[in-house]
């Protein structure tokens, strides 16, 4: 009682408000509600408001704070600047207006909310959860949709026309993001992305991986309390898809999960080639035509638990389990010949491959929020394991042969088989502090243990025993190990009043071992020191900003074993052990305008430099040894630290809404490669490549929107050929009902285009070779979405104190 009558002792106070909905004014029930430290991510105090709409925060020490409200139907709030101070420890909101998502436009029932697309000072974020088109879509289908990213049709991607990025989910990698990224970003359905970070110009405390830039996908949290779900379901010609997720939410934790399937219906390409070398004062010829008949599905399944021990400390833990698995049959008829000679051969090769890759991991992770606002400890541990495996049926025959089925007719008959386990385990602080007002300090450190044992093992048929026999010359076990020690440390600060500075300093030692069986062992360390400097001004709701980063790209370890593996008789790879890790300076300028409309619009001046580029280069080869064979008229492709490149582009991105109910949004990127080769004397190689898409949303009466993209990759240039360009567009139309808790629609991508053939040029100093392939890509579809929510009353865990009760 005491202390109630004197305040000089009452050191802790409390916000309360009343949220209603701003057309009804009536109490909002069952909003969850966060209230942070002015600079904090992660909140101090969590509630749910009453059937009364009551919001009481208590128990907060002076300070500035900001609350957070949301409530699905409803437009999310933010409140800044909230002050409680010794002299004022109970602040009263009052009425807080929530707004429904739902807004009457002369009949048309729109929904709107924040911006698609803001440009943040370290970052450009693509608000996903605010594009209603992408419902019913993949991460890959969203990532169409992102400025400055480009996507192809085998499901690589480019930022800033650099295919060299790291990609995260929930700020975390793996590797299947590293080495089987299509599949991954197929098995992520877009309606879990709430949003998409785009990091041209990462930070020090980002990984100096991933010389084109960082992708990070943020998935959704659930905010509303009790038990939330969502289904979709979509069947086509092509593709069938289905996702999933159930989350049940306390005031304090949340356990919750996901799921998805993909099945990719078998479908038949058509391949052809012809290549002509030269070997002395002879010229060979080799024609290939044939059909691949490829399918495949995608598996992903997640837990997630999320708990706030106190006020100051949240534990979250995350399992995911992804499935991939691969079929593919081809049929090659092969003519090999030499000019002037009438002495060709007629080779029919069949090859039936199957491939399957799970991955599980684990991540958890430790947030610690001090007393003084701004001041945060983060802790994450990280574990991945997978085994993958490759099991590939190979024979090859003449097709004068006359019983050509007979193995004992067969040119070549084998079984290979390639089993790889990787493990991936990384150990990682973050310590956040503030020094003064606008300053801020982040410091932190990384360990990185990479591991991957590979083994090889070759089976051919033995025409004496029939039975296949395990051939030691040509079978190994790769070994592979790295190991990287990071540390970081990154300021930053305003500059007079609207100027905003973000500079670093990354420091990563790296230590890589590894070795086939029986071989000599390689070794690689170096140490490099990356520094980085972002400056953003504001001008009312447009920014200004330049950067410089230093970042650099190790060789994937399949780039660095020696192994040589054959494909069949005419196609050879083998990595480089001795190859240096890539490494770049880039430089962005950008210029970004919010208009009072809501319409936005970007612009990005880059420069890139290259040094140590890592490329493939191919070579004929008359005669190859492979164990106890010799190939003959074979392609060889190896890996090189091949040409150093510089790149200028820049890249546009624009959004606005016309006549209230017509979404318009694009980007395009324009960038010239200028490349020096390495390897051996020619003159510089150059390339203009650009890329744009577009996307038209209209939204009728009746919760009723059509969307209409399309994208166009112009062709890739590289120092020995052309990659092919690549465009597709879309139609689809979606209506929702049930108070948009559902929806269903219908969808064609290339209504009038069954294929998209794709032509190849690649040439040595000894030859030429085209490659065409036909692809089918026209696909009809209907999609279906439901979400479900059972709401969990819950009022203020403290009662209100006397000041609070008038």
């Amino acid at each position: 009682m005491y202390a109630q009558l004197n305040p000089a002792l009452q050191t802790k106070g409390s916000i309360k408000g009343v949220l209603v909905d701003s057309s009804t004014r009536k109490p909002v029930e069952a909003a969850l509600v966060n209230v942070y430290p002015e600079n904090s991510t992660t909140p101090v105090t969590q509630l749910i408001t009453d059937n009364k709409g009551i919001i009481l925060a208590t128990d907060l020490i002076p300070g500035n704070y900001k609350m957070t409200i949301v409530l699905f139907g409803y437009k999310p709030i933010q409140k800044d600047s909230i002050r409680i101070s010794t002299a004022k420890l109970n602040t009263n909101l009052g009425n807080i207006l929530f707004a429904s998502t739902a807004q009457q436009l002369k009949g048309v029932t729109i929904t709107k909310s924040k911006n698609l697309v803001d440009n943040q000072p370290d970052k450009l974020v693509y608000h996903a959860d605010n594009d209603i088109t992408n419902a019913g879509g993949m991460a890959l289908d969203v990532l169409k949709k992102v400025p400055e990213v480009a996507v192809d049709n085998q499901g690589n991607v480019e930022l800033q026309g650099n295919s060299e990025i790291l990609v995260l989910i929930d700020g975390k990698s793996s590797p299947a993001t590293n080495g089987n990224l299509a599949d991954v970003l197929q098995a992520i359905p877009a309606d879990q992305i709430d949003r998409i970070e785009v990091i041209t110009s990462p930070s020090a405390k980002y990984d100096a991986q991933g010389m084109g830039g960082i992708i990070n996908i943020i998935l959704k949290k659930s905010a509303a309390g009790g038990i939330s779900s969502i289904i979709n379901l979509s069947g086509g010609t092509r593709i069938n898809k289905g996702t999933g997720a159930i989350t049940y939410r306390q005031s304090k934790w949340q356990l919750g999960t996901n799921f998805s399937g993909n099945y990719y219906i078998p479908s038949t390409a058509i391949n052809s080639s012809y290549r002509t070398s030269t070997n002395n004062d002879t010229t060979g010829t080799l024609s290939q035509n044939g059909t691949s008949l490829v399918g495949r599905y995608n598996l992903m399944a997640a837990l997630n638990f999320n708990w706030d021990m106190t006020p100051k400390d949240n534990i979250s833990i995350h399992a995911s389990r992804y499935t991939f698995e691969h079929i593919s049959d081809v049929t090659n008829s092969t003519v090999y010949g030499i000019t002037g000679e009438n002495n060709t051969q007629n080779v029919t090769g069949i090859s039936n491959t199957v491939i399957t890759y799970p991955e599980t991991n684990i991540n958890v992770d430790y947030k610690h929020v001090f007393d003084s606002a701004g001041r945060e400890l983060d802790i994450t541990a990280n574990y991945s394991y997978n085994k993958d495996e490759e099991y590939a049926d190979i024979n090859q025959s003449l097709e004068s042969s006359t019983v050509p089925v007979n193995p004992d007719n067969y040119l070549l008959d084998e079984q290979d088989t390639n089993v790889g386990k990787e493990t991936l385990a990384v150990f990682g602080a973050d310590y956040t502090q503030p020094l003064g007002k606008n300053t801020m300090l982040e410091v932190g450190g990384k360990v990185t243990l990479y591991n991957i044992v590979s083994s090889y093992a070759y089976n051919v048929f033995d025409t004496l025993t029939h039975a296949y026999t395990y051939d030691p010359t040509r079978s190994n076990v790769f070994t592979y190990n790295q190991n990287v020690y990071a540390g970081y440390a990154s300021l930053s600060f305003k500059l007079l009043k609207h100027c905003h500075l973000i500079t670093g300093l990354r420091y990563e030692y790296t230590d890589n071992n590894f070795y086939l069986q029986n071989s000599n062992t390689y070794t690689q360390t170096y140490g490099n020191l990356l520094p980085s400097i972002i400056i953003s001004r504001k001008f009312g709701n447009n920014t200004l900003k330049v950067s410089y980063t230093y970042r650099l790209e190790r060789a994937e370890f399949d780039r660095l074993n020696p192994f040589v593996a054959v494909t069949d008789g005419n196609t050879v790879s083998l990595g480089n052990p001795n190859m240096v890790p890539e490494n770049q300076y880039k430089v962005d300028l950008s210029y970004s305008i919010v208009t009072p409309s809501g319409a936005s619009f970007s612009t990005t001046l880059f420069y890139r430099d290259q040094k140590q580029d890592i490329l493939s280069y191919t070579d004929i080869y008359p005669e190859y040894i492979v164990g106890n064979d010799t190939l003959h008229n074979v392609s060889v492709t190896e890996p090189f630290n091949a040409v150093e490149k510089r790149t200028p582009g820049i890249s546009v991105f624009g959004s606005a809404t016309l006549f209230k109910n017509l979404d318009i949004h694009g980007n395009a990127s324009l960038m010239y490669d200028y490349m020096i080769i390495l390897i051996y004397p020619s003159p510089p190689v150059t390339d203009i490549k650009y890329n744009v898409n577009a996307t038209i949303d209209y939204f009728f009466p009746h919760e009723i929107v059509a969307e209409v993209f399309g994208l166009f990759n112009s062709p890739r240039y590289t120092f020995q050929g052309m990659q092919p360009s690549y465009s597709e567009y879309s139609i689809g139309i979606r209506k929702q009902f049930n108070h948009k808790k559902g929806s269903i629609g219908i969808f064609s991508t290339d209504p009038f285009n069954k294929y998209h053939n794709y032509i190849t040029n690649i040439s040595g100093t000894t030859f030429t070779e085209q490659s065409t392939s036909s692809v089918p890509y026209r696909t009809f579809g209907i999609s279906f979405s439901y979400q479900l929510g059972v709401a969990i009353k819950q009022k203020a865990e403290l009662p209100p104190t006397e000041d609070m009760k008038d």
